[in-house]
């Protein structure tokens, strides 16, 4: 369980100033304010993969390390895939199409490659 600190009014006004000044969150900063959340945690606590305060207790008790949301990777990809002039469309898609097929799966090792070269040609070699 995750260890939580009751803080006095004085202490509690103290680090709601400290967090404003700071331009905190807002969410960060509603767990201090008065009747919202009487315990805080000891430490501020951070999503490992999205770097945004944990605030609720549900949320201290999973591990997020072992979450896999990596659609803003994909997008991002996308999006600068895009920005390339020289390119033409045809071979942008297919660029898409690889590193979807790539960020799937695992490449370990360089002699892992061979093996998904031929997967993505018989899984895609139509389109």
């Amino acid at each position: 369980p995750s260890k939580t600190a009751s803080l006095d009014p004085t202490a509690r006004s103290k680090k709601l100033l400290a967090l404003q000044a700071n331009d905190a969150p807002a969410s960060t900063i509603s767990a201090y304010l008065p009747g919202v959340c009487r315990d805080v945690p000891i430490r501020q606590y951070f999503h490992a993969r999205t770097s945004l305060p944990m605030l609720s207790r549900d949320e201290w008790n999973e591990d997020s390390d072992g979450e896999a949301d990596d659609e803003w990777l994909r997008e991002m990809s996308t999006e600068m895939l895009d920005e390339f002039e020289d390119v033409s469309g045809r071979e942008k898609e297919f660029f898409k199409l690889w590193n979807k097929f790539m960020q799937s799966k695992y490449v370990i090792a360089d002699r892992d490659v061979p093996r998904r070269c031929h997967e993505f040609v018989r899984g895609h070699g139509e389109e």
